[in-house]
This record gives C-alpha cells, structure tokens and sequence, in this order.
C-alpha cells in the first residue's frame, strides 16, 4: 500500500481522522488513504491488516488530539504504555522504516514532552509538527496536500489479461530494529527444520519443534507445465510441483495452484507485466506460456518461474511455516541475511520459503536473537521466554535491564514477556523502589 497511513486514537481524533481521511482522497486522487474503519475488508484479522499497512505506506500522519497522551485502559493505566497498544506499534513502525512521520496536532492539543513517551516512539517529538487548526483547515489541509504530493505514490494500475482476484494489503519489509544482533548470524545455520540456541553464551535456548506435513513429490517431465529454480535458491529452495489433466478454460488455458502456507499476497507477471496477484494459498487460470512468481512486498520466498500450458494444472508447493509462542504482544522481525522479511506482534505464524533465518525483537530487544531454518512442508515451532508480573502498587514508570542495556519500560502493575535469563528493574526516574535482580525461566512467570 503506497500512499498515507492515518494513525489516530478513535476517542480522541475520530472526527479529525474522518474529516481529513476525506480531504486528502480530494486532493490526493490515486493515492490510498487508508483509514482502520473505512479500509480493512470484512472478516479480516485487525492487527494484521493495520500492520501490513503501515508496513507499505510512503507517510504516516500520527494525529494527537486532546487525549492522545492521556488516554487510559479501565485499569487506569495509560494505553500508550502498554507495549500492545496499536498507536504505539504504527508509529514505532514508521519511526523504524525512516518514512515521512508526521506529528498532526488537532483540537488545540500540544506535542508531548519527550520523557513523556515510551522509549519506542520518543524520536515522534524529533519529526516535524503540523498543526490542522479547526478556523483554519481548509488552508492547513491544502499546504499539508501540496507537501505530501513529491513523496506519495499513486496507486498502480496494470492491465491483466485474466480476472483479478481481491486481496488484503501486503505486508511489507520494515526497517531492522533500534539495536544491532549481539551475535552476528552463522551463515551455515542450524539443521533444516530446526531452531538454533541464543547467541552470546547464553543457556536461553528456543524450544523447537518440527511437525512434518505431507508434500507432494515432484514430478519429472515437461508435460503440463514445469517449475523453474528460485533466484538466488538452493536445491533444497526448489518448489515442489505436481500437475494434473483439468478442462479449466475449456482446453485454452491451464491453472496454476499455489499451495503457500502463510497468508502473505504474491504477484503473477509475464515479463514485466503483472497480471494477477492473490494472497495465502489460491489458484489462477492462465494462458499458455512462462509466468514469474513474486513475493507481493515481503520477500517472504524466493521468486521462481512456471511454465503453464492449456489442459493442465501446475500445482507448486513452497515454503513452511515459523510458529512463535511468544507470550506477550511484543512485536518481532525475521531477517534472511540481515534483511527484514516479515513481522508479526505476539504468538503468531509466518510462512516462510525454505532456508535459515534470523528472528529478533522488533523496537526492543525483548529477547536475544535466535536462528531458525524452515523446510517445505514442515512447520518450526519455537516457544521461547517467560513472564515478568510486577505488582507495584503505584502509577511510577520502570525499565528492565538486561546488562547494561535497557531492553523495556513499564509503568504502574503490569506484565511483561522476556527471553530466559537474568534482568534488573530499576525505577525509570525517581528512586521510589530500590533495583532489584530477577530470573526469567522458559514457560514461568515470575512476581514481584
């Protein structure tokens, strides 16, 4: 998704956030605007949506109302120190991908103050502040348009000669995390199928488990269609393909079938020209002749070519799928060769093309960055990590160390999750509780 991501609070900048959604569509034709309410497809999982959108946009207006920095859970608490707060997440991803941040102040609210904010997003307060005035907006809103038309992109519009099959937004590569890899990634990697032990001497090793599933064997021949190698691949990177007699197109075209496992979109092109593109496993009539397979945005997979011809269906099989029992709603990335592929926030799954990868905390270095190898038609699931409950009874903020390092902050009672090992809490500003050291072991939680 080229184009503008709104970032609001709906109890605080709702009406600012509809009213501005509709202005910039105005004047900004072609270009997406995407708004939550207006823009995610029935039935599609929220979190996801919002995260791949803000993973692929060009600008991120971060709207902050009256109560932005105020805003509370029934708890108490303030959302934005919640980890999982999906304001603090959207803006935390642009910040990372260095895209145009843009702090809009409505409702004659004030930026905050830096100490104010959670470590993730204090580099907001660094961004250049616009404020859309309520007597003024019609001029504020066409100085803001005139501003972002060099650097947003139009939505792009290709001619495809089969039907178009709808999609959810892509998800697209985020910038690597505030921190640098303790311990740089062993190029030969673990076994296949198999998650590898916690740089830096460390005992906190991810519990890895590979369930096989069935893979159709591939087939030899030039009958029907053939899968060509990955660029970059490995034999062990080849798709696994099949195919089968079908009066698809009524003996004019054939059907290519990709079986990938994760929900990720993926693009068909003839040459240059992309012809149709879906998402997650899904099927498409084509005419004879040579197509490339692309990842969407993610480079979850390494692009291939097929070969389609009238009558058959050419089946392909790649990839498998990374399962994270991480216990909190911390975001993490998984690089392949120092780059980001993909990202999810919390427990979640990840279909990934074969090979070695390397997952990491996202903003915060939650837990030590471990490898892990994935293998067509097998899913790795890693359970990592432990639970820290601090019971203080009082709103102060603290941070969580690991060494030296600040790893996370927290305020008032709450629950953090955390990679195994050894941590000090210390009280973020005033010395209201003396620091103190705890263990986090896998799969317990420990209290304070």
């Amino acid at each position: 998704m080229a184009g503008i991501f709104i970032c609001y609070r709906r109890d605080d900048a709702a009406g600012w956030a509809g009213r501005l959604h509709a202005d910039l569509q105005a004047g900004l034709p072609g270009v997406d605007i995407f708004r939550d309410i207006d823009d995610i497809p029935p039935g599609v999982k929220y979190s996801a949506y919002i995260a791949n959108a803000v993973g692929s946009c060009d600008v991120l207006i971060a709207l902050i109302g009256p109560q932005w920095l105020t805003a509370g859970t029934t708890a108490g608490a303030r959302r934005l120190d919640d980890p999982g707060d999906f304001i603090r997440l959207e803006i935390t991803a642009g910040l990372q991908r260095d895209i145009r941040v843009i702090p809009s102040l409505v409702g004659g609210a004030k930026l905050p103050a830096e100490a104010d904010l959670p470590a993730d997003i204090r580099a907001l307060v660094q961004r250049q502040t616009y404020e859309l005035s309520d007597h003024r907006w019609p001029t504020d809103c066409q100085k803001l348009i005139a501003a972002l038309k060099p650097i947003v992109h139009k939505r792009t519009v290709t001619t495809a000669t089969g039907p178009r099959i709808a999609a959810i937004a892509v998800v697209a590569a985020l910038g690597l995390g505030g921190y640098a890899l303790w311990k740089a990634y062993n190029s030969s990697g673990p076994s296949s199928g198999s998650a590898a032990g916690q740089g830096g001497g460390s005992s906190a090793t991810p519990a890895a488990q590979v369930e096989a599933t069935a893979a159709p064997a591939g087939q030899g021949g030039s009958a029907g269609g053939s899968v060509g190698q990955p660029s970059g691949g490995s034999p062990a990177a080849t798709p696994i393909v099949t195919r089968a007699a079908t009066t698809a197109g009524g003996g004019t075209g054939g059907v290519f079938e990709f079986r990938w496992p994760g929900s990720d979109c993926w693009n068909i092109y003839r040459a240059d020209q992309e012809v149709s593109f879906a998402c997650g496993p899904g099927k498409q009539a084509l005419t004879p002749g040579t197509y490339s397979i692309r990842p969407r945005s993610a480079s979850t997979f390494q692009p291939f070519d097929v070969s389609i011809e009238a009558g058959f269906t050419t089946k392909v099989e790649l990839g498998g799928l990374l399962d994270f029992k991480w216990r909190g709603g911390d975001c993490w990335n998984v690089l392949r060769d120092g780059k980001e592929v993909v990202f999810g926030c919390g427990a979640g799954k990840k279909g990934l093309g074969p090979g070695n990868y390397v997952v990491q905390g996202r903003s915060n270095p939650i837990f030590l960055p471990f490898a892990v190898s994935i293998k067509t038609g097998a899913t790795t699931t890693v359970d990592i990590g432990g639970v820290f409950e601090f019971t203080w009874p009082g709103p102060d903020c603290w941070n969580v160390y690991r060494g030296n390092q600040e790893v996370i902050s927290g305020c008032g009672a709450g629950k953090q999750a955390l990679g195994a090992g050894t941590y000090t809490i210390r009280p973020r500003s005033k010395p209201v509780f003396p620091p103190f050291e705890i263990t986090i072991q896998e799969g317990a939680t420990v209290k304070r």
